[in-house]
């Protein structure tokens, strides 16, 4: 089981990083055709695009009062937003760039680190996602001392971390989960909600609209991390143990059926 500590330290990147200062960028409406000096005409795009879903983003930078970014697989463009959504679009993408392997930590996982049947369990959950979702993606994963399992998705790449590890998640109500099937169904969510965001709004809003009601949260990281990643433990949940989530949050499991379903 993870700590709230641990928990705790997978969301503390989301709060590093100062307000972006645009005010290009926090004034123009997506669609808009603009001109960014040395870097060329750009058509202004939403922080949530397919193209600018924060783990798919590897850098930005602010260039005469523009967000310009710079996206995994190679492509460039601008965002605009008001000055909110732009301060949170910076802190997920700083988030999901520290979740990201990085060569001098984090080598593949193979048969001699142990776990085999987690590490299988946790790709058999992601693949799992991705047929719901009808995307294909590659999965990768590996091994870096001292690092609690977790994940993070980058285009469409899924790079799990120390899921041979093992463990369970704890649910509301009482549920139980493996920790390598739920962090590979939960990371796997992030990129099948990249690509249908539209259905996957309604449980986002299905999440909020428990909140007001003083409804638990799903998990400890959804209470922690907001209803995002909310919508990500829903999937995993959905995904794992159908039948319980629908007898204990039968609304967020009608929600998360609409969209994987």
């Amino acid at each position: 089981m993870i700590s709230m500590q641990d928990i705790a330290g997978r969301v503390l990147a989301r709060f590093l990083v100062a307000g972006v200062l645009a005010p290009n960028s926090a004034k123009a409406k997506p669609g808009t055709r603009v001109v960014v000096p040395g870097r060329g005409r750009f058509v202004v795009e939403p922080p949530d695009g397919d193209d600018t879903f924060p783990p798919a983003i590897e850098s930005f930078e602010v260039v005469d009062g523009w967000v310009v970014y710079r996206a995994t697989n190679g492509g460039e463009g601008v965002i605009g937003a008001p000055q909110r959504k732009l301060d949170e679009w910076a802190r997920d993408v700083e988030k999901f760039k520290a979740q990201r392997p990085k060569a001098s930590n984090e080598t593949p996982w193979t048969e001699a680190d142990g776990g085999k049947a987690n590490v299988a369990q946790a790709i058999d959950a992601a693949e799992a996602m991705f047929r719901k979702g009808g995307v294909r993606a590659d999965v990768r994963v590996w091994v870096h001392p001292g690092k609690q399992p977790q994940g993070s998705a980058a285009g469409d790449t899924l790079n799990l971390v120390n899921v041979h590890q093992g463990g369970t998640v704890q649910y509301i109500g009482g549920a139980s989960l493996p920790l390598p099937a739920q962090v590979g169904a939960h990371e796997a969510a992030h990129i099948v909600f990249a690509h249908s965001r539209s259905k996957a709004e309604q449980v986002l809003d299905t999440l909020k609209e428990r909140e007001r009601a003083g409804e638990d949260s799903l998990t400890a990281y959804h209470s922690l991390a907001g209803h995002f990643e909310g919508v990500m433990e829903a999937a995993a949940f959905y995904l794992l143990a159908p039948g319980r989530m629908k007898q204990i949050v039968p609304d967020v499991f009608e929600a998360v059926k609409e969209w994987l379903d």
